[in-house]
């Protein structure tokens, strides 16, 4: 997702920054996405490949001057237009939530949740890792 030129590696580093939850890649992840969404000119209705070529200009110019992959947003906007979808078919209610504080610890619990059998923990002697 982040781009990274040589030629403007502090530039990428310090925009990249500006961008970050500290201490969630998950959370860094979803604060671009709703940055991408709510910016000066979103183009959220791309949901397709085959719409690349008709993005509008500043979404361009916003992704670029945030040292972002336009392709890859896009990827994530029809990544979630599926999911709502599908929660909409199995009538799963649709909620916001407006303290970011709440809505990271709610995101973290469902991650923790989700993907308890992938915790692991280092312990004991040099090289064992016990689950």
């Amino acid at each position: 997702m982040w781009i990274r030129p040589n030629n403007q590696q502090k530039a990428a580093d310090a925009s990249k920054q500006l961008l970050t939850v500290p201490y969630s890649d998950h959370l860094t992840l979803l604060n671009v996405y709703n940055q991408y969404i709510q910016s000066e000119f979103p183009n959220s209705c791309v949901t397709s490949h085959s719409n690349i070529s008709t993005l509008d200009l500043h979404d361009r110019n916003w992704t670029w001057s945030h040292y972002l992959s336009q392709h890859v947003l896009v990827q994530a906007d029809n990544v979630r237009s599926q999911l709502q979808r599908t929660m909409e078919l199995f009538e799963v209610d649709l909620v916001s939530q407006s303290d970011k504080r709440k809505l990271y610890s709610s995101i973290q619990q469902a991650l923790i949740c989700g993907f308890f059998m992938q915790v692991a923990h280092k312990g004991g002697r040099k090289g064992i890792i016990l689950q």
